[in-house]
Order: structure tokens, then sequence, then C-alpha cells
């Protein structure tokens, strides 16, 4: 993979501060963009930690990033991850993984048919 690695935060909240501050200070990292479903949310943060983008819609990042980390509520992880996945780009889920047995064995299924990476993400 092609460093700098392009990175995408999805989720502006509590967990998704930390990940943008982490990718932040790791040099062979550029975090591209911070999306979050409240727009000022995701312009704070993504001010804060040098992204050059900042949407209300995750899917807007997709195309510019070969990585996210999606740091949403548990329900919402397995839409956005699917949404990343399906376009072969490598994901980091803040944990818990999924909110079913199911979800999970769905996005390693796909995963797998992409040929990309998920990791479960332990910020704290």
């Amino acid at each position: 993979m092609p460093l700098p690695l392009r990175v995408a935060v999805v989720g502006a909240g509590h967990l998704g501060r930390h990940h943008a501050r982490i990718y932040a200070g790791i040099p062979q990292v550029q975090l591209v963009g911070v999306a979050d479903v409240a727009l000022d949310r995701a312009q704070r943060l993504a001010t804060a930690h040098g992204a050059t983008a900042a949407v209300s819609d995750y899917r807007d990042l997709i195309p510019q990033v070969d990585a996210a980390s999606i740091a949403v509520p548990t329900r919402g992880h397995f839409a956005v991850a699917r949404d990343f996945i399906e376009q072969g780009r490598h994901v980091l889920i803040e944990k818990p993984f999924a909110y079913s047995l199911a979800e999970a064995d769905e996005l390693l299924r796909l995963a797998d048919l992409r040929g990309v990476a998920i990791q479960v993400g332990h910020v704290e």
C-alpha cells in the first residue's frame, strides 16, 4: 500500500476524536477527512487535526481514502463498514465490532471477497 496511507474517520464523537488525533500524529498517515451527521462537529475535528475534508455523508470520503476508522454508534457499524469494504477500503471498526453475529459474519465474508483488512478498534 502506498504511503502516506489516506484515512477517514467516520464519527466525530468521543472515540472518533481519539482516532483523528492518533492518525494526525502518525507520519505515514494522511487524515483526509472526518464525517459526522453533525457537520459542525466534523468540521471542528477536521480542522483541529489538519484534515482537508469535513462531510455529513461518509460516502463522500470513500473515493478519497485507502482506509477508514468507523466510530459511529454500534447499530451503524455494519452499513458504514459494508460501504467502505465494498469499494475495496480497509476498515478499523470500534468495538463492539457489529450489532449481531450475522452482521459480523457478513462483514468478514465481504472483506475476504474484496481482499481488505478489518481491524477491531482498541483506542482506549
